[in-house]
């Protein structure tokens, strides 16, 4: 996969690619499930604006740690 944070020249590439993969995974399976931004704030122990930068894609809200516990949260075995 190309990692257009490498190809801009950004500092921590690899960390902001991976970060963008896993909050993908993150929006999928929120949008997957169907449920609403409280009902997932609540089973993530989050707020809903939280939630919402989570949706929304917000890149420098969420650490890669943060995103793979969200991820098994949800279901998703990493």
């Amino acid at each position: 996969m190309k990692n257009i944070f490498a190809d801009l020249g950004l500092d921590q590439s690899d960390e902001l690619m991976t970060r963008a993969q896993l909050l993908h995974g993150v929006g999928i399976l929120i949008k997957a499930s169907k449920l609403s931004e409280q009902k997932v704030a609540k089973r993530l122990g989050i707020t809903q604006p939280k939630v919402s930068l989570l949706v929304s894609g917000s890149l420098s809200a969420f650490s890669a740690d943060t995103l793979i516990h969200y991820l098994s949260l949800l279901g998703y075995h990493v």
